[in-house]
Order: structure tokens, then sequence, then C-alpha cells
């Protein structure tokens, strides 16, 4: 996203007057002394996201400390996701040997997952959060992510992004962190609500992406994740995205043909042992029987006597591989004589 602004893709939208400069440290801001400056706002209607130059020093960041995870509607957001992160290791057979929180704050989120993981690490740059963490017993790393060797089966990364002046190249970074089949969960402000819905206290020097849903999955895409889903949470105000890690190559058209011929010879075996001639049914006719169908044998399909299908449209006409022999119907009342039935079951 950042060489689309430096392609001009993005276009200034407008200016926020008169917003703190985060130059001090973040306890010691006395509001009506401090400087102010004036934020550069940047629109890409394509991605539906938006974004200031500006940057905080990473001064700032040393002593930085958010505890908003003491409100028990963010502890519910985090138990919710946390059971949505154990769903999908179960779903795709994801062994839970460890996880990774970049930007885990106090340890909140990553105390209560750790339950469910052999081996849980925080990357955290505040020295205050990070010391806190660290009293609840998890280990921290205080350092760039790009130097951290060992590899994880999921990340989380919350509240984190919208710091970020280039997120490509710190996603792409995450990205090298995690085991191929891993999992992630990035949440992040709505930024796109914000803009929307005209919130001038969402708007400061420290948020610097505003994402929407299309520009976090552009994101995510881009740096080579797969998005398994996408939503606004938190009653709009935030966005989460679970992310999948996973390795498209030859080998898996190879599998699809080996599991294809293994499927045919399992069929071929039911017709031989089971069917006489003229004695079997194919109960629906969608586009994945019609693939499967095309790929069979002829002398097998001349065991089919028809195909039955509830789908009016689909009635007496001719399958052509069986040369005018077998037919659509709605039921099993025009067929006179006693047959076996082959199921189809694919939706």
């Amino acid at each position: 996203m950042l060489r689309e602004l430096k392609n001009k893709k993005f276009k200034k939208i407008g200016v926020i007057k008169d917003v703190i400069n985060q130059t001090s440290k973040f306890t010691k801001h006395i509001y009506s002394k401090v400087n102010k400056i004036n934020l550069d706002f940047f629109w890409s209607n394509k991605l539906k996201h938006l974004r200031h130059t500006s940057t905080s020093p990473k001064e700032y960041f040393k002593d930085y400390l958010m505890t908003v995870s003491h409100s028990k509607e963010i502890n519910d957001l985090q138990k919710s996701q946390i059971k949505k992160i154990n769903l999908l290791c179960k779903n795709l057979s994801l062994e839970r040997n460890s996880l990774i929180e970049i930007g885990c704050g106090d340890g909140s989120f990553i105390k209560k997952i750790s339950r469910y993981f052999k081996n849980v690490n925080g990357v955290e740059i505040s020295a205050k959060a990070a010391k806190i963490a660290r009293s609840n017993k998890i280990k921290v790393f205080s350092k760039n992510i790009n130097q951290i060797q060992k590899r994880y089966d999921v990340f989380v990364c919350r509240q984190v992004l919208e710091h970020i002046s280039e997120p490509h190249i710190f996603l792409k970074q995450v990205y090298k962190l995690i085991n191929f089949g891993g999992l992630g969960l990035i949440e992040v402000p709505n930024g796109f609500k914000a803009l929307k819905d005209k919130e001038p206290w969402n708007f400061f020097q420290d948020h610097i992406q505003y994402y929407s849903i299309n520009s976090l999955v552009e994101l995510a895409s881009e740096c080579g994740f797969n998005v398994i889903s996408c939503n606004s949470t938190f009653k709009d105000n935030y966005l989460e995205i679970f992310l999948y890690k996973d390795k498209i190559d030859q080998k898996y058209f190879k599998e699809i043909n080996l599991k294809r011929d293994k499927l045919f010879n399992q069929l071929e075996v039911i017709f031989n042992k089971h069917f006489n001639d003229d004695t079997s049914l194919v109960w629906g006719y969608g586009e994945k029987t019609f693939s499967f169908l095309s790929n069979i044998n002829t002398k097998y399909l001349k065991k089919i006597t028809a195909i039955i299908d509830t789908d009016k449209h689909k009635h007496n006409f001719f399958f052509s591989r069986f040369k005018n022999k077998s037919y659509f119907t709605k039921g099993s009342t025009k067929i006179k004589t006693k047959i076996n039935y082959v199921t189809i079951s694919w939706a």
C-alpha cells in the first residue's frame, strides 16, 4: 500500500488540525501545553483505505502502555477470538505447539490462550508493558521480529498494524515467522467506520493506517496469506482477520489425480461386485456428478438405468455418453425393473 501512495493512487482528502504531537512520554503529556500539528490524510478509493504520513518517534513507544484489556467487553472479545483459533486449529488438524503474539502489551491475551498451547511467546517493544507481561511468567522478546529465529504455528497481532507506516514490510516479516499450515489473527481498529461515522476522537498521530475490510484483505493477500475470514467485531469498532499460511504447488495436482484414480477404481469394484446390467440408478445430477460420470469407463455407464434429479429442468434430457438410453425423472415410478442405487452425494 505504501507503493500505491508513491504511485499517487492515494489522493489527499483532507486535513485534521491541532492534533497532539506525540514527541514526549505518553504518561507525562500535559494536553494544554503540548505541541500540536496538522495531519494530512490520503485516501485510496480502490482499497477503501485512509492513512496519513506522520510518524511517532520510536521513543514514544518505549513506555507506551494501553491497559484496555481489563474491561469486561474486551475480555469477552478475547475469549471469543481464542475460541475461534482453537476451532480453526481443530478443523485444519493443526497441532497447537507454539504461538507468538506480536505486540502482546501487558500479556492479558497470551495469558488466556497459553493453556491451549505448549509454548507461547510475546513480542513487545514497550518496556513498561513487557515488564507487566513478564511478571505473569510470559517469555517476551523486546526486539524486531526479523531477529527472531524460532518459527511458530500460530501468530496473533492485535492493535498493532494501525501504528505501522509500512505494513506490507512488517507483515511479510510476520509471514516468515510462521510454519506452513500455520494460522494468524490480526485485529485493528475499523478505520473505515471511523471515517464514515465521522468520529473525531479516532484520528491521532500514532494511528497511521485506517483499515477497511477491503484494505486489510488486500494487505494480507499481498503478503502471501490465504484469508479465511474478515469481519467487523466489537460493535463494528474493530476488524479481525483470520489467516492461513499454505503452500500450493505441483504436488496438489498429483494428489488430486491419485485420489481421482483411487475413487474410480473403488467404483469399478462396486459395479463389478454388486451390480448386474441395467440395475442401478444415479441420484442427483449437478456439475460434480457430470464431471465424475464423464470419466467413468463406458462399460460401467451401461449398468446405469437412469439418473434421478428433483430439478424439473433436467428431466427427459439424455446424457450423451449413454447414447439415448438413460434419462432424468422425478422418481423411480417410471422404472419397472428392480434396481440398486448408486448415490452421488456431492452438494
